[in-house]
């Protein structure tokens, strides 16, 4: 679970769960409240994007809370091209959340 926008706490996020991946680990990634904003925070440092690219394309799963992007008015970007994030609405979140970060 990230909540931050902060580049580098996001990207090692993404960068940790890509070596769990790449070790057959099952990886599984909530964004909300600032964490929503992940896709705008490159910096020629950190590139956020990148990591969340490989971490769809190997099999991570992610998902974003309605309510934070609505907030921030971001869209449900999510890297659209791999696998588009799950969306978890107010009457959902719960349940959503909670299969989305339990163990399989």
């Amino acid at each position: 679970m990230t909540a931050s926008n902060d580049p580098e706490t996001v990207w090692n996020a993404f960068r940790f769960g890509n070596y769990e991946v790449n070790e057959g680990e099952t990886v599984r990634i909530f964004l909300l409240v600032k964490g929503v904003q992940s896709e705008s925070l490159d910096t020629e440092q950190f590139q956020i994007t990148e990591q969340m690219r490989s971490f769809v394309e190997k099999g991570g799963a992610a998902a974003a809370c309605e309510i934070s992007l609505k907030i921030r008015t971001q869209e449900a970007r999510g890297c659209a091209q791999y696998r588009p994030w799950q969306i978890c609405s107010l009457s959902s979140s719960r349940a959503t959340s909670r299969d989305l970060l339990s163990s399989s």
